[in-house]
């Protein structure tokens, strides 16, 4: 994203509160402004203040000098044992800061003002379901009349509009969030729904955004890599609900963390709960009910219970996880203060979201392609269940599992593709630095009979194949990729379309 550097800060103005409040007597510290910030000493430009952190795989303080070479005015440091406070490289202050990372996101926020104060903002965190939700939820306000913004998994920017795709991360860096955020306010953006993830919540990324309102889809395994246990996972989201700035919640009462911390928080703030099971209405909370469930071929019909009253709805999105993000959604919306009229006649326009449960083909005697994410053991398990139940002929899955990522989720994927699939064929995807070979080898450990499981490392040719030899009534799962449109190999993302292969063999 293009650097918003439009007006001049001084630095005293934006000097962590940890810091001694002498520090903004210093005569030579209070003479320098700021143009813009940076946590990366490459993109450093002249008027730049830099902020050398220490992160899980850099220390930010080896590149001070570079960052000053390339300009920058003044240095925010994590501070170590038995350093001065300020160290003086000729004009430039190295300051330094106990626990800095933590405190980046309040100073981006000073330097721009504040603006998720001036947004009416809408977290999401969960192991699945955010992206889902977070692009139903824009789609609903926009049809409601007020112009919304997207930050998370598939980009960033004005819903309806061409997304900025160049982070490649959930919840981008904290100056990232905040300079997006200020552009939204400029380009008279009212809403802003933003997925929250895990690491953005334990890195504290999103600190400084005053969240209004937090949704909590469901907790899954996943990022233990990161994370090494379920319960450090799941510390890490609930660090969203305990942010001040929260005047409701909303959480999913068919996942055990979730219904917990509905009443966990019922006393802080506004919840509404939300669930596919009538048993789990209860008279303590507020909870958003779907009854009487019906799929059909190309979506769902069902009866709603809601604190706002009752009504029934019709939607073309697939798979009864897609029931419990509408629910979320209807929730949402009813927290907000929209009838349930309004609501209702918005949910009945949605469509499919890129990459989730995207349907191509399935007519003219072709099979039925579905594109979707799921790229851990319980999003493979729901997606296939879900896909499942439109399938007239043999499901086929087609997927793989990321290198340098969690190992332990691989043999629990390849055992529930091979439980739930009629056929399955294994492929690459994003390897990373990691062997394909041993990633395919640790995925078929879970199999009971590893030998029928079809192994094309080439995701393009493993594609062709389940196209090619699948018959109308057959559906083809791809999973893993959802709206990726790259590959990761070593260090470099390579152009790869799933939707573009399928279209060119459909020859749609």
């Amino acid at each position: 994203m293009e650097k918003l550097g439009f007006y001049m800060k001084k630095l005293i103005s934006l000097l962590p509160q940890s810091l001694p409040p002498r520090l903004s007597n210093e005569n030579d510290l209070a003479a320098i402004a700021i143009r813009d910030l940076s946590l990366d000493s490459r993109a450093v430009k002249s008027g730049d203040l830099f902020f050398a952190c220490v992160g899980t795989k850099m220390d930010g303080r080896r590149y001070v000098d570079q960052a000053i070479t390339a300009g920058a005015v003044a240095v925010l440091q994590e501070a170590e044992e038995n350093q001065p406070m300020i160290i003086w490289r000729g004009d430039v202050p190295i300051i330094n800061v106990k626990r800095l990372n933590e405190q980046v996101s309040e100073i981006a926020s000073a330097f721009y003002d504040h603006p998720s104060q001036k947004l009416f903002m809408i977290g999401l965190t969960g192991t699945k379901g955010k992206t889902s939700c977070s692009h139903l939820l824009a789609n609903a306000l926009m049809r409601l009349g007020r112009k919304s913004a997207v930050i998370g998994t598939m980009g960033s920017g004005i819903y309806g509009e061409p997304y900025d795709t160049s982070c490649h991360q959930t919840t981008p860096d904290p100056i990232f969030v905040q300079a997006l955020l200020h552009r939204f306010v400029n380009e008279k953006v009212d809403a802003v729904v933003m997925e929250a993830s895990s690491h953005a919540l334990h890195q504290h990324r999103v600190k400084a955004v005053d969240f209004k309102i937090g949704m909590f889809t469901n907790l899954t395994r996943d990022h233990f890599d990161y994370h090494e246990t379920a319960e450090n996972y799941a510390a890490a989201k609930h660090l969203l609900f305990e942010m001040p700035s929260l005047e409701a919640g909303v959480f999913n009462l068919d996942d055990p963390i979730g219904e917990q911390w509905a009443h966990e928080f019922k006393s802080h703030y506004k919840v509404c709960g939300y669930t596919l099971s009538a048993s789990r209405c209860v008279d303590d909370l507020w909870v958003v009910c779907a009854r009487k469930i019906e799929f059909h071929a190309r979506g769902f019909t069902l009866d709603l219970k809601t604190p706002w009253g009752e009504a029934s709805v019709t939607c073309a999105l697939l798979g009864a996880f897609n029931v419990s993000n509408v629910l979320a959604v209807i929730a949402t919306l009813g927290l907000m203060g929209y009838s349930l009229a309004a609501i209702v006649e918005t949910v009945e326009q949605f469509t499919t979201v890129p990459g989730r449960m995207q349907l191509i083909g399935g007519k003219h005697h072709q099979p039925l392609v579905v594109i979707d994410f799921a790229h851990t053991p319980d999003a493979l398990e729901k997606a296939l269940q879900a896909v499942r139940t439109h399938c007239r002929g043999k499901l086929i899955c087609v997927f793989g599992c990321g290198g340098n990522r969690d190992r332990g989720k691989r043999p629990m994927m390849g055992r529930i593709a091979e439980t739930l699939a009629d056929q399955v064929i294994v492929t690459n995807d994003n390897i990373r630095f990691e062997n394909p070979i041993v990633i395919v080898q640790d995925i078929l450990a879970g199999c009971e009979h590893p030998e029928k499981i079809a192994v094309e490392h080439d995701r393009r040719a493993a594609i062709h194949r389940a196209i090619e030899q699948a018959l109308p009534d057959d559906v083809i799962l791809l999973a893993g990729k959802g709206h990726e449109n790259y590959q990761v190999i070593g260090d470099q993302y390579l152009p790869f379309s799933e939707l573009e292969i399928v279209e060119e063999v459909l020859k749609l």
